[in-house]
């Protein structure tokens, strides 16, 4: 698999560096980017060999930060997109 894998989240404003320093913890497995730091929407890019491991080091996020799940905006908690590069 190739490309990045790209999941979008909107988080407690508070928590966005919490969950920065966490993620990019695991050196050179994933990027948090601030979109929207008003709206607290974030950006977690991870090459799409890693995207399970990404996944599960946010499941293990959300349980231990978030027990009550992520805030929705528009009924979703979060958008995901895929971009393959060849």
């Amino acid at each position: 698999m190739s490309g990045t894998v790209d999941r979008y989240f909107i988080l407690p404003r508070k928590d966005i560096a919490l969950f920065q320093f966490i993620l990019e913890g695991y050196e050179g497995l994933a990027t948090v980017t601030t979109l929207d730091p008003q709206g607290a929407t974030v950006k977690v890019s991870a090459m799409a060999d890693f995207s399970d491991e990404v996944e599960a080091i946010i499941a293990a996020v959300q349980k231990e930060f978030f027990p009550m799940g992520l805030p929705a905006r528009e009924s979703n908690f979060f958008r995901s997109g895929r971009h393959d590069e060849e």
